[in-house]
Formats: structure tokens, sequence, C-alpha cells
């Protein structure tokens, strides 16, 4: 297979248990990993038992498999507690959203097949992905393992899902008006997956005022304009734009800043769009407008 370059999200509904014989089960009960696994950058999320596990076992812990060092050596490390005590015989649903640009997992989620409660997790440092140091080639394929070093134990996977992982990144600069630079940015914990509502916050606006351009191109604008364009020739000396207008929007604040909001449809169909957005702000000095830096959107899950 190939993936696409940046960040992706895998998700699967997974049920663990033990059919073995009447002894303690030992780890570990499966996994899920991209491949190769040597010489390549991969992710391994990892079941297994708890460490108190006895026979029969009742629950199991949903791990990863994380880089540590260079040259590479890898740990298995526990997530957050709603991630352990896990009901054997139960569906639950685990996903993971990792960068192989930046070599890290981004966030894990798990909906407890019990409970029905949704918990995401985002490791307060960056997890490595195993190999991620090495500047190692993206994986061509994927591989379910089941089975540890003893009889027994099962892991059952259904409707597996690889794509893209919701992101909001920005890139170029802005030019200096009143208040600064006209700021661009994600509100925190806001991303665009299907079936919300992203929040983009453009500050620094000197009157509480902006108008957000919004478009399918960083590269080109109108058809023939290559970016980023220089707009000193046009009175802004210094601006730069940086995305395809095709759609502007007035946005009206207050405290010096402004939120642009997107709603992601409810499809899957649009898996993978990236748009593109750069902020202008009203600003009280000679020029009149400033321009923020750009913002990139992939629609994801």
């Amino acid at each position: 297979m190939t993936l696409p370059v940046g960040r992706i999200h895998v998700a699967y509904d997974i049920l663990c248990n033990y059919v073995g014989p009447a002894v303690v089960p030992a780890n570990n009960i499966g996994s899920f990993s991209f491949q190769p696994s040597t010489g390549s950058i991969y992710v391994n999320p990892i079941s297994r038992w708890p460490a108190t596990v006895a026979y029969p076992p009742t629950t199991w812990d949903a791990d990863v498999v994380t880089g540590t060092a260079t040259p590479p050596t890898t740990a298995t490390v526990s997530l957050a507690p709603a991630f352990q005590g896990l009901a054997v015989g139960v569906w639950h649903r685990f996903g993971v959203t990792f960068d192989l640009v930046a070599g890290t997992h981004i966030d894990f989620y798990i909906t407890n097949g019990v409970t029905g409660i949704t918990t995401t997790y985002t490791p307060p440092t960056p997890l490595l992905l195993p190999l991620s140091s090495l500047g190692a080639p993206l994986p061509t394929d994927f591989r379910f393992f089941t089975g540890g070093t003893g009889t027994g134990n099962l892991m059952a996977i259904d409707n597996l899902t690889i794509t893209y992982g919701a992101n909001y990144t920005t890139f170029g600069a802005g030019c200096p008006g009143a208040l600064g630079v006209p700021t661009l940015a994600s509100a925190p914990g806001s991303l665009p997956q299907i079936g919300t509502t992203l929040n983009v916050v453009l500050g620094n606006l000197p009157l509480h005022v902006g108008v957000m351009c919004t478009g399918l191109s960083d590269t080109l604008a109108l058809g023939s304009i290559l970016l980023p364009f220089s707009l000193a020739g046009n009175g802004y000396p210094g601006c730069n734009l940086l995305v395809d207008p095709v759609v502007t929007q007035f946005l009206i604040g207050s405290a010096n800043q402004a939120t642009w909001l997107f709603t992601v449809p409810l499809t899957t169909a649009y898996n993978g769009l990236t748009i593109f957005n750069q902020g202008l702000s009203l600003d009280t000095g000679p020029a009149g407008l400033t321009f923020s830096n750009g913002g990139r959107c992939v629609i994801g899950l």
C-alpha cells in the first residue's frame, strides 16, 4: 500500500480473550504494526495482559511500542488509565494518530465497549515511532499479530480504517501592524475532524475585525499567480499573499481577536481534502490592512 505523507489515523474494533489451558496467560496478546518493521518507520499498538494477571484473565491493557533512543531501541509503555483494565470478551474501539514526518504518535483514543465512553489521550511529551530517528522509509504493508509466547491468547479485529489524521498547521509569515503581526492558529484542541466544527482564531486585531481568505492552493492563486506573492507593489510592504483567496469572509470579534468557524461535513468523502487560509487584519496604520501567516487544514478523523 502507499500511505499519505503526514498524519495518519488508524482505528479498529478489537476483542481480546484467553481460550487456553488453566494457567496464567503469557504476553503478548497481539498487535497491529506497519511493515516492514526492520529498517522502516512503523507504529505498533500492542495488547497485553496486566502485570497482575491471573487465570482466568478478566481484563487486558491497550499499550504501545515506542522508540526511545538513537540508535533506536524500543520500549512498551502504558497509556492513560482509560486504556487499562479493558474487559475481555467485549468489543472495544481503539485508534491512534501519528505523524510520519515528525516521527511521533499524536494521540490515542479508546471507546470502552462496556461503558460506551470514549477517551482521547495526548501524550504530554511526544512518543517516538520505532526507528523514526533513522529517517527510515515509509511502510508499505501492515500486519496483525496474535499469540504471544503461550497458547490460548485470542485477539479479534474488525472495521479497520487507515485514513488521514485531522490536522491544522501553520506556514509562512505575516506582516506587522499596530499590534504586531496578526496571528492565525486553530483554537486549542480544535481539529478539522469529520462531523465537527473547526475553530481558527485570528489574533492581534486592533479593530477586532478581520477577513479570512480560504482556497484550495498555497502554490497558485487566481489561476496564474505563483505563491507566495509579494504585495509590496500593491501598497503592503513586507506582506505576502500565501493562499488562493477563493472565498473571503468578514470576521467580527472582540478583545483583539476573531474566530473563523468551519463545519466539516459528516462524510468520509472529504477525508484528506486540504484547504488553505490566511487572515487579514483591518489596521489603524497607513496601509489599512495587514496579513497573517497561512494555515493548512487537512480533513480527517
